[in-house]
C-alpha cells in the first residue's frame, strides 16, 4: 500500500495487476492485459471504514466500443458497533459463495477463474444495498462469521417491445445469469432482494461456508431466483503434519429460476447448477533455495494444483481439468503456468480448445 497522508485519517491506495498468455488449440495465441485494479482504503474515524475497488478490463472504456469496461466493483462504509456487527452501506460485493468474496489475481492459483464462478455465480458480483457483518467466537477456537445484506438484485427478464413476448431474457445457456448482474443505478427486478452467508472455521486451517440469494428476476417481480452455494476450505496441516502444504478447497452453486410461459418462450432457461475442486500442494527444493537464495528466498514457494469443474446450464454442460504450476517470488506475486482440458456438450459442441496458459499478477 502506498500511503498518501494528504487525503487524512490514514487513507492508502494500492491495487493489482495481471497480465494473461493464452494459447489455446483453434485461436492465435495472444497476450491479454486483463485487469488493473485500484484499491483505495480509508479510515477517518476509529468506528469508520472506507473501501473501495476501481477496476479497469482490457484497458478500460474508450471511443472506439472496444471490449474494455471501468467498473467499480466495490465502494463500501463500514460503520463498526464491535465484533458482532459492523454496518456495511453501498456497492457491496454480494456474499455468495466465497470465490466471488476472494476473487484478486494474485489470491489464485490459476489464470481462469471457475466455470461456475462465472455463470452460475458470476463474478464479480457486484450490488447496491444494505446491511452488516460481524464474527462470533465459538468454542476455545472456533469462529462464526457472517454477512446479510438488502440489495437490488438481478435483471433477468426485461421489458422488449419488439420481441413476441413483450419481454427479453438477459440469462440464458452459455453464459448462465451473468447477463442479469444488478445494476447499482436502478433495480430492474420490482423487488428487493436479499444475500447472505453463515461461514463456521472450527481452528485454523478449515472453513465451511453456506451462502444464498433470493429475489424478483423479472421487471414485474412475479418470478423468483434463488442461487444457493456451498464452499469449504481444508489445509492439510489442520489435520495432520505430515499434510502440511497441501490444501484443497471447493464450491457447489445453484440457481433455481421461477419459469412460467411468458419467461420459457423468453428464453429463460432452466435451473443451473456447477461445482469446482481445487487439490494443491505447496513446495520448495531445499537445493533451489541454497544455489540461488536471491531468486528462491524465504517467502517463495511452488505451488502444484489440479482443479476439476463441472456445469449445467440448462441442456449445456461444460466440464474442465486444469493442471497447473505457479510460483511465488514473494507472496504478493505470482508467475502461473496452466494447461486446460475443455469437454463441452450440447450447442457448445466438442470443439478443440484445450489451452495452455500462462500469466504473472501482482499486489502494488
Amino acid at each position: 500500500w502506498i500511503e498518501f497522508g494528504a487525503l487524512g485519517g490514514g487513507a492508502s491506495v494500492g491495487g493489482y495487476l495481471d497480465l494473461e498468455y493464452r494459447d489455446g488449440r483453434g485461436s492465435a495465441p495472444s497476450f491479454v492485459q486483463h485487469r488493473f485494479v485500484t484499491l483505495i482504503d480509508a479510515s477517518f474515524h476509529d468506528k469508520l471504514h472506507f473501501a473501495a475497488e476501481i477496476e479497469f478490463e482490457y484497458g478500460g472504456s474508450d471511443a472506439a466500443g472496444e471490449d474494455g469496461e471501468t467498473k467499480v466493483e466495490f465502494a463500501a462504509m463500514d460503520w463498526k458497533f464491535d465484533e458482532t456487527f459492523t454496518l456495511r452501506a453501498g456497492a457491496i460485493l454480494v456474499p455468495l459463495g466465497r470465490f466471488n468474496l476472494k476473487h484478486d489475481s494474485p489470491l489464485n492459483d490459476f489464470t481462469d477463474r471457475p466455470l461456475v464462478s462465472r455463470s452460475v455465480i458470476p463474478t464479480t458480483l457486484t450490488d447496491a444495498g444494505i446491511g452488516g457483518l460481524g464474527s462470533f467466537s465459538v468454542g476455545e477456537e472456533g469462529v462464526l462469521h457472517y454477512e446479510a445484506y438488502f440489495l437490488n438484485g438481478f435483471e433477468g427478464l426485461e421489458v422488449d417491445a419488439t420481441t413476441v413476448t413483450g419481454f427479453a431474457s438477459n440469462f440464458d445457456t452459455s453464459s448462465g445469469i451473468r447477463g442479469g448482474r444488478p445494476s447499482l443505478k436502478v433495480d430492474g427486478s420490482q423487488g428487493i432482494a436479499t444475500a447472505g452467508r453463515v461461514a463456521w472455521s472450527p481452528h485454523l486451517g478449515v472453513e465451511l461456508g453456506v451462502s444464498s440469494h433470493f429475489g424478483a428476476y423479472d421487471s414485474d417481480g412475479d418470478r423468483d431466483l434463488w442461487v444457493s452455494a456451498l464452499d469449504f476450505e481444508l489445509e492439510g496441516a489442520a489435520i495432520a503434519d505430515f499434510l502440511s502444504g497441501f490444501g484443497v478447497n471447493g464450491e457447489i452453486a445453484r440457481a433455481d429460476i421461477e419459469r412460467d410461459a411468458i419467461a420459457r418462450a423468453s428464453g429463460v432457461p432452466d435451473d443451473l447448477w456447477g461445482f469446482v475442486v481445487e487439490v494443491r500442494h505447496e513446495f520448495m527444493p531445499h537445493a533451489l533455495h541454497q544455489s540461488a537464495p536471491k531468486i528462491f528466498g524465504e517467502e517463495s514457494v511452488f505451488t502444484a494444483a489440479v482443479r476439476l469443474e463441472h456445469v449445467e446450464l440448462g441442456a449445456e454442460r461444460d466440464e474442465r481439468v486444469t493442471f497447473g504450476l505457479n510460483f511465488r517470488p514473494i507472496e504478493e506475486t505470482v508467475f502461473k503456468l496452466d494447461y486446460q482440458l475443455n469437454f463441452e456438450d450440447g450447442s457448445h459442441g466438442r470443439e478443440d480448445n484445450d489451452a495452455l496458459l500462462f500469466s504473472i499478477a501482482t499486489y502494488f
